[in-house]
């Protein structure tokens, strides 16, 4: 039985309305960016980027960041808050299905 929230949510129209950082900053930034640095990564693919906020923070500690989000509203803001850097909208079961299919994960 699926329950009324997953079946009512709509990945593409759910809303952003400001780029502020959410409340999962204060225990995910820091792990992400020291992961970074113990992977000696210099390219970040943020699915489910939301506003963009991670992706404008990895760009500031000097990291390749491209963000994929299914709503409109978070991937507007993102572009609109840090321009420098590559926003994509779109349906992440969409993305991972054709890695899957392709044998590419």
């Amino acid at each position: 039985m699926t329950d009324k929230l997953t079946q009512d949510f709509d990945p593409v129209n759910y809303a952003y309305s400001r780029a502020d950082e959410p409340h999962t900053f204060n225990y995910l930034v820091n792990p992400i960016i020291s992961l970074c640095r113990t992977l000696n990564v210099k390219k970040v693919l943020d699915l489910g980027c939301g506003n963009g906020a991670l992706c404008g923070i990895l760009s500031n500690e000097g990291y390749e960041a491209v963000g994929c989000d299914p709503s409109e509203s978070g991937i507007r803001i993102a572009r609109e808050t840090y321009p420098h850097i590559k926003f994509i909208q779109v349906v992440l079961v969409i993305v991972l299905t054709f890695c899957k299919v392709n044998n590419l994960i």
